[in-house]
């Protein structure tokens, strides 16, 4: 009747934990909103913690989250930096 397996409950919860981070941030920015940017990179810092956490699920977003705001310093790189895709692929 009820399927539940651990995969799947995984899965939801790291799904909550996601659109729970996902929230926080997109609520970081309707506060910051209209004031003048100085990120050095495109898209904001922001906008890519959102992209990653819902590209890449929470474990991997968070860490290339932290990897991008390490990078914005006056020593850093500028310019476009983009999500990576993801590399998990299944052959069938």
């Amino acid at each position: 009747m009820f399927n539940y397996s651990l995969t799947n409950l995984g899965k939801q919860s790291n799904n909550f934990v996601v659109k729970t981070v996902v929230f926080i941030i997109s609520g970081y920015q309707k506060i910051f909103a209209g004031k003048p940017s100085t990120c050095r990179f495109f898209p904001s810092c922001s906008s890519y913690a959102i992209e990653s956490f819902e590209k890449q699920g929470f474990f991997r977003g968070f860490f290339l989250t932290i990897k991008r705001i390490f990078k914005c310093n006056p020593w850093g790189g500028y310019g476009f930096d983009s999500v990576p895709e993801n590399k998990r692929h299944i052959n069938v």
